[in-house]
């Protein structure tokens, strides 16, 4: 990163009285060249409120530097601050413990052009498919002006093959947009994982963050420095515009054509264990896909900038004091309902 012009701000933010902190993040921001980068320290009030909790530190001298500072901040937001004033962040948001530091830069994002040619989304589906996914696909790409193709059948990787290689062929395409059929989005999404992906030119895949069915965590495994995949993730390296994982999944997820090109076929493929069985060793389509993208040289990351929502059934109870009860559908399968709500 080079530092050679950068102007350090200092804890100015964290100075700024409350309600101003984005007034005098915008009057650093214009004391920056286009391009040039700026450092900013705010203090860590995770950090303060865990030493607090650990009896290990003082929260006023922490967190408010004993009434320096007038404000409180953490990652999310200094992240979402500096976004607003018009500063890209150059790398994650660190702390030492008790201050976070973060460089950004002044850098005006790319306007899409309206019609976003570049783009071509796609999406495989079954005849009966849920109508408000249906409703945000075709109002965000009529929107932007983005070309739409789906393809319909029970095998869901062949369709989605199909139609990928499609776009391929096309000339002036630039990046696939594949769409699951129970995702939620809008055009804001769209727009800025293109944006992310036009000033990153060494990320060849880029997927927003998406909570998996039936269960309470993101899609998406990461690899740790040993090369092993990580059991836990650490949420605060996801303060940035693209962090690099193992595998993702293709909810609202972008592709450079010319990484498809570079990929083997078949892109899709279910294979069972090594038993000949579809038990828990067995490889989906969908992890099938990420293991040939990374064998043919490319790479995927997840934008933590862009969040979108997971369509799922849930079955709603009435609990004891009439309070609700909400159960995974999956869960009520495999278990039945909730003890307290049986009929007695």
């Amino acid at each position: 990163m080079d530092t050679e012009d950068m102007i350090d701000f200092g804890d100015a933010l964290a100075r700024a009285p409350i309600g101003k902190e984005l007034d005098i993040a915008k009057q650093c921001a214009a004391k920056l060249d286009e391009g040039q980068s700026a450092a900013f320290c705010v203090p860590d009030f995770d950090a303060a409120a865990k030493a607090y909790a650990d009896g290990t530190g003082s929260v006023e001298e922490m967190a408010l530097g004993s009434g320096k500072y007038s404000s409180l901040w953490n990652r999310e937001k200094l992240s979402r601050l500096l976004d607003a004033a018009g500063l890209q962040r150059l790398g994650n948001i660190e702390s030492d413990g008790s201050v976070l530091r973060a460089v950004a830069r002044r850098f005006a994002l790319p306007k899409p052009q309206y019609p976003m040619r570049d783009i071509h989304a796609v999406m495989s589906l079954p005849r009966v498919a849920w109508t408000d996914t249906m409703a945000a696909t075709h109002l965000s790409c009529a929107k932007l002006g983005i070309d739409f193709m789906k393809s319909t059948g029970v095998f869901w990787g062949q369709c989605l093959q199909r139609i990928m290689e499609s776009v391929v062929a096309e000339p002036g395409r630039k990046y696939v947009l594949t769409i699951d059929f129970d995702s939620i989005f809008d055009e804001a999404d769209i727009i800025r994982l293109w944006q992310i992906m036009e000033t990153r030119p060494d990320v060849d895949a880029l997927f927003p963050l998406q909570i998996g069915r039936d269960r309470d965590s993101v899609l998406l495994t990461m690899l740790g420095e040993d090369g092993q995949r990580l059991k836990t993730i650490d949420s605060t390296k996801f303060h940035t515009d693209a962090v690099q994982c193992e595998t993702g999944h293709m909810g609202l997820t972008l592709f450079r054509v010319d990484a498809l090109k570079r990929m083997a076929k078949p892109w899709f493929w279910s294979t069972p264990d090594e038993r000949g069985e579809w038990g828990e060793a067995k490889v989906d389509d969908d992890i099938y896909f990420w293991k040939k993208w990374n064998a043919a040289g490319n790479n995927v990351s997840v934008c933590p900038r862009v969040r979108i929502g997971h369509l799922q059934l849930v079955v709603t109870w009435p609990g004891e004091d009439l309070r609700v009860i909400n159960q995974w559908n999956g869960d009520h399968s495999k278990h039945g309902r909730p003890e307290q709500c049986k009929t007695y």
